[in-house]
């Protein structure tokens, strides 16, 4: 939300800044800096009946890395829409499926061998080639998909563990085993440094950001040509074809 908010720091004749997020603590922070510029409501990003704007009220949505927590991403997306003036704007970025699969392979592992058997222990994420699909079906148009691996250095897994919580991002996975045990984090630790460890003796963990843009319909956007208008040959292909 941090990001997102500085926004409020230039007078580009805005006339409504609503901020939502579904915890109370980051809109506090928000709250003491910006107060006065926007409205700040703790919401969950699924309950569209507490969201305090109305169909066609907005012009741009901007959802910074929210979005892979949601259960109903399509829905909830389609929401996102709904709120959106016609030729409204969707910009959103969230952890997709490559997201530290360090931790996934080397909790796994250990889990097997220690347990024999294995249970989520990183949350589900969005894979890159439903992203495009799922905007699609939220009825937006002119769509955008980019992708960047961002690699983080940590001392080791246990750290990297503590930095997931700290940011939130702790496995929200329901059928997961409730204790792995210390044995277990111990080898799943020996194994992330066997397999992803750096010549300087740090470990490595991968984030992928999917960003995603989108526009709502409007009769004057642009569209493509007729098929069968063109009126340019590319040099070297064939003008009959059986």
């Amino acid at each position: 939300m941090g990001s997102a908010m500085r926004a409020l720091e230039y007078d580009g004749g805005v006339k409504r800044w609503v901020a939502m997020d579904p915890s109370e603590g980051m809109l506090q922070r928000a709250r003491q800096r910006y107060e006065g510029r926007a409205e700040f409501w703790c919401v969950d990003e699924e309950e569209e009946e507490n969201w305090p704007v109305e169909h066609g009220s907005m012009d741009l949505v901007v959802s910074n890395l929210a979005l892979h927590w949601v259960n109903d991403l399509p829905g909830v997306l389609l929401r996102m829409n709904r709120i959106l003036r016609r030729d409204g704007f969707l910009l959103a970025t969230m952890l997709g499926g490559e997201t530290i699969p360090e931790l996934r392979i080397a909790l796994q592992l250990a889990e097997q061998e220690v347990w024999g058997g294995v249970s989520p222990r990183v949350s589900p994420f969005v894979r890159l080639r439903d992203a495009g699909s799922v905007l699609g079906r939220a009825n937006f148009v002119l769509t955008t998909i980019d992708i960047d691996h961002i690699t983080v250095p940590y001392p080791d897994m246990e750290t990297l563990m503590k930095h997931l919580q700290g940011m939130g991002e702790n496995n929200a996975a329901i059928a997961r085993r409730p204790h792995i045990g210390r044995t277990c984090l111990r080898r799943a630790s020996e194994i992330y440094k066997e397999r992803f460890s750096s010549p300087d003796g740090s470990v490595v963990a991968t984030f992928q950001v999917i960003h995603m843009a989108g526009w709502t319909p409007h009769p004057e956007q642009q569209a493509p040509a007729a098929r069968g208008s063109a009126t340019i040959r590319i040099p070297g292909t064939p003008t009959t074809y059986s």
